[in-house]
């Protein structure tokens, strides 16, 4: 799987955009971002026939909805 990682400049954006908190979900995003490409491969393998990729489709949603409870749960304390 690629790196994706947010880089100086995408962290300086975000700061401006929603203040000096959110770098502290900077590596939440990372992972999120990470899950989103997990997540757009399991529906491609399964348009393509692969029945077993909706398991993995169901596994990243909910993996994806635990690290937005977690960056909520951040930006609200």
């Amino acid at each position: 799987m690629r790196d994706i990682r947010l880089n100086d400049e995408a962290r300086k954006a975000l700061e401006q955009a929603y203040g000096k908190d959110s770098i502290k979900i900077a590596n939440e995003l990372d992972e999120l971002g990470k899950l989103s490409v997990k997540r757009k491969n399991a529906i491609q393998a399964f348009n393509k026939g692969n029945s077993k990729a909706m398991q993995s489709y169901v596994k990243t949603d909910e993996e994806i909805k635990k690290m937005i409870a977690k960056i909520n749960s951040i930006l609200s304390a």
